[in-house]
C-alpha cells in the first residue's frame, strides 16, 4: 500500500483552489512547497505579487486576478499599482523589467530571447533572481490553469475581470 503525503502546516487550507488541489495531496503539497520556497527566496513580496497579477491577466484568469489583487494589497500595492502591474507597468524600472520578462514568458510559452534575459540582468537581477522570476511565473501559470480548467469563480467581495478576452 502506498502512503500519500499529507498537506503540511504551511499548506493553505481555504479557498476554492486549495480545495480543488486537496483532491490530490501530492498536487496540494507540491504547490504549497513551491509557494513556500519562493516566499523565502530573494524576490520581495511586492514583486512576486506584481508578477502574479501580470501572469493572471495574460491568461485571462479572473479567479486568480481577484485572489492575487488581495495578496498584492497585503504586499503593499495600492489600487493604482495593481492596475499598472496587470498591464506590465510600474514606476520602478527594475520591477517593470521583471514584469515585461514575466509577461514575455507567458506569451512566448517560455521561449524568451537572450536579449530579454539580458534586459532583466541589466535591470539588476542576478541569476538566482531570474530563476525565481521564472519559478513564480510557473507557479502562477499552474494556478491559472487549474482555476480556468475548473471554472473557479472569484471568492470574497472583490471580483476582478480580465481586461482582455483570451
Amino acid at each position: 500500500m502506498r502512503v500519500r503525503a499529507r498537506p503540511t502546516s504551511s499548506t493553505p487550507s481555504n479557498g476554492h483552489l486549495e480545495r480543488l488541489l486537496a483532491k490530490s495531496p501530492a498536487a496540494l503539497e507540491g504547490f504549497a512547497a513551491l509557494r513556500g520556497a519562493l516566499q523565502s527566496g530573494d524576490l520581495n513580496p511586492r514583486l512576486r505579487a506584481a508578477i502574479a497579477l501580470v501572469v493572471s491577466e495574460a491568461n485571462g484568469c479572473g479567479y486568480c486576478l481577484s485572489r492575487n489583487a488581495a495578496r498584492a494589497r497585503a504586499a503593499g500595492l495600492d489600487d493604482e499599482a495593481i492596475a499598472a502591474a496587470r498591464q506590465g507597468r510600474s514606476v520602478d524600472e527594475a520591477e517593470r523589467a521583471a514584469l515585461a520578462f514575466a509577461e514575455g514568458l507567458v506569451y512566448a510559452h517560455g521561449s524568451v530571447s537572450d536579449a530579454e534575459t539580458a534586459r532583466l540582468r541589466d535591470a539588476g537581477f542576478g541569476e538566482g533572481e531570474v530563476v525565481e522570476i521564472i519559478a513564480t511565473v510557473a507557479l502562477v501559470l499552474g494556478e491559472n490553469y487549474f482555476a480556468l480548467a475548473e471554472r473557479l469563480t472569484p471568492e470574497g467581495p472583490e471580483r476582478i475581470d480580465p481586461l482582455y478576452d483570451c
